[in-house]
């Protein structure tokens, strides 16, 4: 899409050739600032470290994002051990804000700027 990301937010695969080893799900905030959610494929776990870096450097090269923030339920440790790896930190967490099996959840929020 040339760099630009439609306001409703836009899904992005991220490929091993013909292989989709990601995808995430890139939600605008402004113009400068991303809220991104994703996953990796299971054929490629233990280099979701490496797909979600590519994914950010990716953002910051081809867009003008400088600012790109992730919301992580709290029990997700996967996912915030991988945030934690390629350099987002902690900037607050949202109380009780995630319903899951009639439990309410903290969520954590990630960020990196450019």
């Amino acid at each position: 899409q040339n760099g630009e990301l439609a306001d409703s937010g836009s899904f992005i695969g991220v490929f091993d050739g013909d292989v989709m080893a990601g995808a995430f799900l890139i939600k605008p905030w402004s113009t400068y600032c991303m809220e991104i959610h994703g996953g990796v494929h299971p054929d490629y776990f233990g280099r979701g470290a490496e797909i979600c870096r590519l994914m950010g450097v990716t953002l910051f090269k081809k867009t003008p994002c400088l600012k790109i923030v992730a919301i992580v339920p709290e029990f997700n440790g996967l996912m915030i051990n991988c945030l934690k790896k390629v350099g987002l930190k902690k900037e607050g967490v949202i109380k009780k804000s995630l319903l899951k099996y009639m439990k309410l959840h903290d969520q954590h929020m990630y960020g990196i700027s450019k």
